[in-house]
């Protein structure tokens, strides 16, 4: 839709062709804030034959070789596209399990003795007593994570990983890994973009389960993009991770980690986004 309505600005912008002898410059064209790969098309419909447009992803710009009009419609199009996205606000509440172990160990005395009296006999047997309590401690936790429509930020879901071998193999079998990954440090992180679809209030979001961490000392992230989840729902309504029928047994080990204290905990994500403005209000 984007990309039909990008067309169709660049056609109304767009007058008689250039003539064959009409001079031709160069200049750079901001991108600003429209969709690279739409508006690219758009100004390429724009620049006749002998002109040339190449995009600069990295700096934000085009360079342009075109005439004199062409600069200027292009300039007119990329003022009408230059409207700053509206930002997404993903809170995520995190109900998690911890399952710990408690051991103990004590004695218990068994027999008698009569105190005060001569000669008193007995005694007491003291035998080991180890006792085992499994307990579960419920905790909810909030994040909140603020992305520019189609942009992503990252959810963190666990400081260590229990699984990783299985996820590991995981990843080799679906050809996300190649080789062999020796991480120093690796935690697991949800990767959420949000996109507001045309003025809303629908919003699609794509998580992505990712493993994030140090590889030889070095930032490392990996991503299992064939367990993403994609959903779009209203503004302001909320959502559960469940995955699907495939995705499911990856998620059962990937939304468990370790808290500070040691023990495991199992994880439930409860997503909700919100459509605000550019400045964040």
């Amino acid at each position: 839709m984007k990309l039909r309505v990008t067309i169709m600005l660049a056609l109304l912008f767009a007058g008689l062709s250039a003539k064959a002898d009409e001079p031709r410059r160069f200049k750079v064209h901001p991108l600003g804030f429209g969709e690279p790969d739409s508006t690219e098309q758009a100004v390429r419909v724009l620049v006749s034959e002998g002109g040339n447009v190449v995009l600069d992803r990295q700096n934000g710009r085009f360079l342009i070789f075109a005439t004199p009009a062409e600069h200027d419609r292009i300039d007119d199009l990329l003022a009408q596209l230059n409207v700053p996205p509206k930002n997404v606000r993903i809170e995520v509440r995190i109900e998690d399990v911890a399952h710990g172990e408690q051991r103990a160990l004590g004695a218990r005395a068994s027999g008698g003795m009569v105190v005060g009296a001569k000669g008193a006999k007995g005694g007491l047997v003291f035998k080991p007593n180890v006792q085992h309590r499994t307990t579960d401690t419920q905790s909810a936790t909030v994040q909140t994570v603020t992305v520019a429509s189609g942009r992503e930020g990252a959810i963190t879901v666990g400081r260590r990983v229990p699984y990783l071998d299985w996820l590991m193999q995981y990843g080799r079998r679906h050809g996300i890994i190649r080789g062999e990954v020796q991480w120093q440090e690796v935690g697991s992180v949800l990767l959420a973009q949000a996109t507001v679809v045309g003025d809303g209030p629908w919003i699609a979001v794509r998580l992505t389960p990712t493993l994030s961490g140090l590889v030889d000392g070095n930032p490392y992230q990996l991503r299992f993009i064939a367990a993403t989840t994609e959903v779009t729902a209203a503004d302001g309504q909320p959502f559960s991770l469940g995955g699907t029928a495939q995705t499911r047994e990856f998620l059962d080990r990937y939304l468990i980690g370790f808290d500070r204290e040691g023990r495991e905990r199992a994880v439930s994500l409860t997503l909700t986004a919100h459509i605000v403005g550019p400045a964040g209000k």
